[in-house]
């Protein structure tokens, strides 16, 4: 063999070794130990899994993209803070507005840059788990860690079989009503139906006060809007693994947002160009006496430097469309999810490890208000003790009566369904106009 021969031979060697994928560190991790949840994930501290100084070696630091700004996510920058104290490897967050999440995600992944190692990344999740664009995480989860989490969430995560992120952060959508208003009509309670609430929201109408409002202006809060409708029927907007909106119930949902501006005259005339935000202005400036909304809008509520009704705000599950069904609440959350072409794939993975634990999301709620998907942290101490006990009980209740839908091609259904929602509820076009152009728009999406 000439020297040239064997510098061939070696130099398609080690070609051939830089091309292969090299198996992550940390392969000898027992994610999943038995006990492992109870003693690790759930309980006030949560515990490394053995041998994890594998999986952080060679890692001084992992990043993610974060929604807006650092000074409204003290959990956030608290469990960053944690998991460095814990391993040595500080974790960056990179702010991203609302907005330019999606875009910042896709162009991320269309140049298969490594930064940032991990994404929040709900509307498109499904889309990029099937692209390969996420890293599958089966090992994560069992049938054990997801008896700590209501049945919806993990039907939320499963992608064909398999995993690809854990849920980060919850919010669940809840009844909102001014107590003092309801006892000056003559209620004692809020409303359980539909029904009820439309005589309720009547009777507390007045010059000054709507006596329910909702958001519809723009594409986003009008979909958020017509799913609590079609879930207080216990609806389902995904049928056969497609968004459907030609049923009866999703014509009924979307009638009753049009019919309570437009005929029973309890909600702002503006609702269709109202955003949440603006929404939540007029409740706690006291214009408003009853509204679904997101149970983060709580604490501003009752915050008498915020509110002008701080004393006079309850917060409980919401009204079923009848006496015979048992109606759902919206509910969301944050799928935190690796980038797949990260350099920090197994220092990501314990990073997703720490942040489904019971301490993660007890920080998440206590300092943000947001919603656990870990049931045990509803009855953890710092819970009970730091929680107002009505707002606690009513989350307590939500967990198990709650639904969210993760599909295909999301935020473009987002956009048709919600623009069309918007047209019905300005009278642009009629119901059944609006959901027929909604349904074909979804159809050339889906296709």
């Amino acid at each position: 063999m000439t020297k040239n021969s064997l510098k061939l031979i070696i130099g398609l060697t080690l070609v051939t070794l830089l091309a292969m994928p090299f198996a992550a560190s940390g392969e000898d991790v027992d994610w999943n130990a038995p006990n492992s949840i109870e003693e690790r994930i759930i309980g006030p501290n949560y515990q490394l899994p053995e041998n994890w100084e594998s999986l952080v070696e060679g890692t001084d630091e992992i990043s993610h993209f974060n929604y807006g700004a650092m000074e409204y996510d003290p959990a956030t920058e608290r469990n960053g803070d944690i998991f460095e104290a814990l391993t040595g490897v500080k974790v960056i967050h990179q702010v991203v507005s609302f907005n330019d999440m999606a875009q910042k995600i896709a162009t991320t992944l269309l140049g298969r840059s490594p930064n940032p190692d991990l994404f929040q990344i709900e509307r498109n999740y499904v889309r990029n788990a099937r692209a390969g664009n996420l890293v599958n995480v089966d090992e994560l989860w069992s049938e054990e860690a997801w008896t700590h989490y209501p049945d919806w969430v993990k039907n939320d995560i499963e992608v064909d079989g398999h995993y690809y992120a854990v849920p980060q952060l919850g919010q669940q959508s809840g009844f909102y009503y001014r107590p003092s208003l309801l006892e000056e009509a003559g209620y004692d309670e809020p409303p359980k139906t539909k029904e009820e609430l439309v005589e309720i929201a009547q009777a507390v109408t007045t010059d000054d006060v709507y006596g329910y409002g909702f958001a519809a202006g723009d594409n986003f809060a009008a979909y958020e809007s017509f799913l609590s409708a079609l879930y207080m029927q216990d609806g389902r907007l995904v049928h056969d693994e497609k968004p459907d909106v030609t049923t009866d119930k999703a014509k009924a949902a979307l009638q009753f947002l049009v019919d309570l501006v437009h005929e029973y005259e309890v909600a702002p005339p503006a609702a269709g160009q109202m955003k949440e935000a603006e929404l939540g202005d007029m409740f706690v400036g006291g214009s408003v006496a009853m509204m679904i909304q997101w149970d983060y809008h709580f604490a501003r509520a009752t915050d008498p430097e915020q509110s002008t009704i701080a004393d006079d705000v309850e917060f409980t599950v919401v009204p079923s469309w009848d006496e015979d069904t048992k109606g759902k609440a919206l509910a969301d959350f944050q799928i935190l999810a690796i980038n797949s072409y990260s350099n920090n794939i197994p220092a990501a993975k314990l990073f997703l490890d720490y942040m489904r634990s019971e301490q993660a999301l007890a920080n998440e709620m206590i300092l943000e208000g947001n919603n656990s998907l870990v049931l045990d942290v509803f009855d953890s101490p710092a819970a009970e003790t730091e929680m107002d006990p009505g707002f606690l009980e009513a989350k307590k209740k939500l967990a198990g009566s709650s639904m969210r839908e993760n599909y295909p091609h999301m935020a473009e259904v987002v956009d048709t369904l919600g623009s069309q929602v918007r047209a019905a509820v300005t009278q642009a076009k009629s119901v059944d106009k609006a959901l027929e152009a909604a349904q074909n728009n979804i159809d050339k999406v889906m296709d």
